[in-house]
């Protein structure tokens, strides 16, 4: 099995991933954590702010862990106080989605097993239309305000969004089975018209490094 890459950059390794993209720079950046999640920057990011809340141990889904009351009321508090820094001008909401599988032994939509939930911000309006078009008409919907069931074992697109500062919506869940790599990210770059998508031909490393400047505390250098 091939060593996780979220992993390796938790522990704060300087042969990471992320310690390579950023040039041996920097082999940590934490913007905030509980006892059992933490947000980092995504690689690839689609625009500035574009973040992950990953479980601190190696757990292959977000949304299993959300059946669990004090593990589901940390992510809305990371959540809510990333929005606080996140969400600004015409980028007015927090848009949050996953690529997952309940199984260990089922590949989610991509190649980063480790449990992320992506949160990035958008206009309100882009918001609204990547739910109306991918999940409002087939996905299951499920009350944010109290945990909410797993997916069993087949893999799954979570979404739900939040306004800078508030509670986050309805969590949207739908059969990820036959839909293509990546598939949020392709739909975002395409309501966003953007000229890329895939985040392992494009590491749009100066966009990491602005997103950092946002308010990322634990940020870790190499001497």
């Amino acid at each position: 099995m091939r060593p996780c890459t979220i992993c390796r950059e938790l522990t704060g390794a300087e042969d990471s991933q992320f310690a390579r993209v950023m040039g041996g720079r920097l082999v940590r950046a934490v913007f905030s954590r509980t006892a059992d999640f933490q947000i980092i920057p995504s690689l690839g990011p689609l625009v500035v702010g574009h973040s992950l809340l990953v479980t601190n141990a190696h757990h292959t889904s977000v949304w299993s862990c959300m059946t669990n009351t004090d593990l589901y009321e940390q992510v809305k508090t990371l959540i809510r106080q990333f929005s606080e820094v996140a969400v600004l001008d015409d980028h007015d909401e927090l848009f949050c989605f996953e690529h997952g599988s309940g199984d260990e032994t089922t590949e989610p939509l991509c190649s980063t097993t480790h449990a992320h939930l992506h949160l990035i911000p958008l206009p309100r309006d882009i918001v609204r239309e990547l739910l109306a078009e991918h999940f409002e008409r087939n996905a299951l919907v499920f009350d944010s305000s109290r945990p909410c069931a797993g997916q069993g074992n087949r893999p799954y697109v979570l979404a739900c969004s939040t306004e800078r500062g508030g509670e986050i919506s309805n969590f949207y869940v739908r059969d990820a089975t036959g839909l293509e790599s990546q598939f949020m990210r392709r739909a975002i770059a395409k309501a966003l018209n953007l000229g890329f998508w895939d985040w392992k031909s494009n590491l749009n490393t100066s966009v990491v490094g602005r997103t950092i400047e946002m308010g990322f505390r634990e940020v870790v250098t190499v001497d």
